[in-house]
């Protein structure tokens, strides 16, 4: 299943801002709430790459493909 643009104008948003992120951290400390947007950007980072590991899978499962 492809992503439509949407998603994937997010996950460039997404991949700006943590970048934005780090450039801060290595200037300063992040405050409590920039802490906290990273972590819910990583988190949503790690769900995105489960979810197409997920379909990946799927994908060779309905084709009698082997998975990793």
């Amino acid at each position: 299943m492809r992503r439509g643009p949407f998603w994937r104008e997010r996950r460039a948003a997404d991949d700006r801002r943590r970048d934005e992120l780090a450039d801060l951290r290595i200037q300063r400390p992040l405050t409590k709430a920039e802490r906290a947007e990273e972590a819910k950007l990583e988190k949503r980072l790690q769900m995105q790459v489960w979810q197409e590991m997920q379909r990946e899978r799927e994908a060779a499962f309905a084709t009698g493909g082997q998975t990793r």
